[in-house]
């Protein structure tokens, strides 16, 4: 049985009413924002638009990096300069994977030769004359 308080709470464990009403302003407030933003810093915006267009390469990198950020905390002690080098040494690797992506995409060249050629048909090769003048005769 729904429990009312979940209507009211902003946990992220429940997709509350209250978080489906942020969310939805969150994204009407970008949409309307977006024109403004591109035209101010387009670099930031060609910028996400590259890690978007490599979204899945980008998340399984900085699945990887968080790992490795972990450890990195966990090696040195938490302070301000070491969760600074591992945030902004993440991003300029999420960035760089990105961009390799984009550079890969952009050196691949079609292929000049067809994989597989189409044998044309096979002509049927034509009767016999002795056969065409047998035919003739049958059928008159």
């Amino acid at each position: 049985m729904p429990q009312p308080r979940l209507f009211f709470i902003s946990d992220k464990t429940y997709v509350t009413p209250v978080r489906l009403v942020q969310f939805l302003a969150l994204i009407a407030v970008t949409t309307a924002a977006y024109p403004a933003i591109k035209r101010a810093v387009p670099s930031v915006v060609e910028f996400l638009s590259m890690l978007g267009r490599h979204s899945l390469l980008v998340f399984c990198v900085g699945s990887i990096l968080s790992l490795a950020g972990y450890i990195a905390r966990t090696v040195y002690e938490p302070d301000l300069i070491v969760d600074t080098v591992v945030v902004v040494s993440g991003i300029a690797i999420m960035a760089l994977a990105a961009q390799l992506a984009e550079w890969h995409q952009q050196m691949r060249v079609p292929s000049l030769r067809p994989i597989r050629s189409i044998p044309p048909a096979i002509p049927q090769p034509e009767r016999p004359i002795a056969l065409q003048q047998l035919d003739a005769s049958q059928a008159g």
